[in-house]
C-alpha cells in the first residue's frame, strides 16, 4: 500500500530531476535557446506545483502562497504548447502577444479575490476547510481541465501541420523529431487523463489512502515523463532541428476555392510544361542519385533542377499526387531492392543497406519498405533467392 511518506519520496525524486534538468536547460550552450528556456520554465512550474507534498508537514506558509503555488499550474499547458512550437519551427521567437496565454491564470486569481485573496487569514482558514465544496474550487478544477484539453488540441493541430510540411518538403531529417513530439503529446494526454481521474476522485471520494495512491501513480508518470525527456534530449540532439516558421502546407498556398480555376489548380505551371518538367525531375533523381542524400530537401532538389521550390512542390504534390517524402523514398526503396537482389552484396546487413540508400532511421526504412513490398527486407531477400533457385532447377 502506498502511503504519504512514499508519495513524499517520489515527489523528492521528481523535484530533483525537474530542478536539475531545468538548470541544465537554462545553462547549456545551444544555438537556439528558446526551447531550452521554455522547457526549463515548465519544469520549474512542475517542481513548484508538486513541492507541497515535501514541505507541507514541515513548513507553515501563508495560505496565499499555497494558493498561488496551486494556481501556477495554469502556466504548464501554455509553456508546453510554446515549447512544441519552438521545436517545430527553428526560427520561432517569443512575442508580446504570447502574454495572452496567462489569461486563464489571471481569471482564476480574480475569481478567488472576493472570498480568499481580499479577506483576512481567519476567513481564509474557513474557506480552505470547506474548499472542496466551494463553487470557486469546482469552477477552477473544471476550468483547468478545459484549458489543458484545449492546449492538447492545439498541440496535435500543430503536429498535424508539421507532419504535412515534413512530407511535402523533406525526405528524412525531420521525421524523427515528429515521432518524438507525437509520443510526447500522447504521454501528456495520458497524464492529463490521470489528472482528471485524480481530481474527480478528490471531489467525490472519501478514502485518503486511495487518493494518495492515485497521486503516487500520477507522480510516477510525471517522473517517467521527465526522465524520458532528459534521455532523449541528451542522446538525440537532432530532435531540436526545426523547420522555418514561414513554411506552410501546400494546401495553404493554393488559391482560395472561390477564386481557383477548375483546371489546373496551380496556374503558375502551364500544362504543356508539366510533362517536360516531370521528366527533368525524374531524370535528375535517377542520374544524380540525389535520393542517396539523407538530408535531401525540396529546396535542394529545386536547386539541382534549376526550378523554383514552389514549382517543384506543385509538380510532386499536385501532379504526381505524392508527398515529397514518398517521392524520394520510392527511389530509395527501389535502390534497396536492387541491392537485396544482387548476390554480390549478400554480405551487406539491413542496417548498412538502409544507410546506403539514404535512410537514417531503421524504423522509417522498415515502414516504407513494407509499404511498397508488403514484406520485410529479410523476407523479400529470402523470397527472391528461393525464386531464383527454383527457376534454375
Amino acid at each position: 500500500m502506498v502511503h504519504l511518506s512514499v508519495l513524499g519520496l517520489i515527489t523528492i525524486i521528481l523535484l530533483f530531476v525537474a530542478v536539475l534538468f531545468s538548470f541544465f536547460s537554462f545553462t547549456v550552450k545551444t544555438q537556439n535557446k528558446t526551447p531550452n528556456v521554455l522547457i526549463a520554465l515548465y519544469l520549474l512550474v512542475v517542481a513548484m506545483e508538486v513541492s507541497f507534498f515535501v514541505y507541507a508537514d514541515q513548513i507553515k506558509l501563508p495560505l496565499v502562497i499555497h494558493k498561488l503555488r496551486d494556481d501556477i499550474g495554469y502556466f504548464k499547458s501554455p509553456l508546453l504548447y510554446l515549447f512544441f512550437l519552438s521545436i517545430i519551427y527553428s526560427n520561432f521567437q517569443l512575442k508580446w502577444t504570447h502574454l495572452f496565454h496567462i489569461i486563464p491564470f489571471v481569471v482564476v486569481i480574480i475569481l478567488f479575490v472576493p472570498r480568499f485573496y481580499a479577506v483576512d487569514e481567519p476567513l481564509r482558514q474557513q474557506f480552505v476547510q470547506t474548499y472542496i465544496s466551494q463553487p470557486e474550487a469546482l469552477f477552477s478544477a473544471i476550468f483547468a481541465h478545459i484549458q489543458h484539453a484545449f492546449y492538447l488540441w492545439l498541440i496535435f493541430l500543430a503536429l498535424k501541420k508539421y507532419q504535412q510540411i515534413i512530407h511535402e518538403n523533406y525526405s528524412n531529417d525531420q521525421e524523427f523529431s515528429y515521432r518524438w513530439l507525437f509520443r510526447m503529446a500522447l504521454f501528456l494526454t495520458v497524464i492529463f487523463l490521470l489528472t482528471v481521474f485524480k481530481n474527480v476522485y478528490k471531489h467525490t471520494g472519501t478514502n485518503l489512502v486511495v487518493l494518495n495512491n492515485i497521486r503516487a501513480v500520477l507522480m510516477l508518470s510525471l517522473l517517467f515523463f521527465l526522465c524520458w525527456i532528459v534521455i532523449n534530449a541528451l542522446y538525440y540532439p537532432q530532435l531540436f532541428r526545426g523547420i522555418s516558421i514561414n513554411q506552410k502546407p501546400l494546401v495553404d498556398l493554393a488559391p482560395p476555392k472561390k477564386q481557383a480555376p477548375k483546371s489546373p489548380v496551380y496556374p503558375e505551371i502551364e500544362p504543356p510544361e508539366v510533362a517536360k518538367k516531370m521528366r527533368l525531375l525524374k531524370q535528375t533523381m535517377v542520374q544524380k542519385e540525389l535520393y542517396l542524400d539523407p538530408s535531401l530537401s525540396i529546396d535542394s532538389l529545386a536547386n539541382q533542377v534549376n526550378l523554383p521550390t514552389k514549382e517543384v512542390s506543385t509538380l510532386i504534390n499536385h501532379y504526381l499526387k505524392q508527398h515529397f517524402y514518398d517521392f524520394v523514398n520510392e527511389y530509395r526503396i527501389k535502390k534497396a531492392i536492387e541491392i537485396l537482389e544482387d548476390p554480390s552484396k549478400d554480405q551487406l546487413t539491413t542496417l548498412e543497406i538502409l544507410y546506403d540508400v539514404g535512410f537514417n532511421s531503421k524504423s522509417s526504412f522498415y515502414t516504407v519498405f513494407k509499404k511498397y513490398t508488403h514484406t520485410t527486407p529479410k523476407a523479400y531477400k529470402k523470397q527472391h533467392r528461393e525464386k531464383i533457385n527454383s527457376s534454375i532447377k
